[in-house]
């Protein structure tokens, strides 16, 4: 087997590993995440959503209807401030928070604690259930 050819077969395992982790997507309904492990609600501190203010009609639709379920997450009367910021049109203000964990599908929700140190980060189509286990 030439160079090339050994090349291209590493190449291939490499891609598989990736996409059956989950760490490469295309855009249609994807979810990144499992239901995570909970994390002290009196440690979340603040939630930043970062998302995209220009996407395509299916990644909208993942945006929209995760930060839905987020506010149902949270309920009538939240205790965690949330920040939303469109990661494209407002680079500078989401740089800090895409530096502490890489986000591949949008939207990426950062539950930070008081000190702004990162507790945990869920990204892609998210539900209340998903949400709020980091929250109990």
């Amino acid at each position: 087997m030439n160079h090339s050819a050994h090349f291209l077969n590493v190449l291939g395992a490499a891609v598989a590993v990736l996409l059956g982790l989950g760490a490469i997507s295309a855009c249609g309904g994807e979810q990144a995440n499992a239901t995570p492990p909970a994390v002290a609600k009196a440690a979340v501190a603040k939630i930043v959503f970062v998302d995209q203010e220009e996407a395509c009609e299916c990644t909208r639709k993942r945006i929209d209807g995760t930060w839905t379920e987020l506010q149902k997450a949270l309920g009538d009367d939240p205790k965690v401030p949330v920040e939303r910021i469109h990661g494209d049109s407002q680079e500078e203000q989401a740089k800090p928070y895409i530096a502490m964990r890489a986000l591949m599908v949008a939207p990426g929700l950062y539950f930070l604690d008081a000190e702004g140190q990162l507790l945990e980060m869920l990204q892609g189509e998210l539900t209340e259930a998903q949400i709020a286990a980091l929250l109990e």
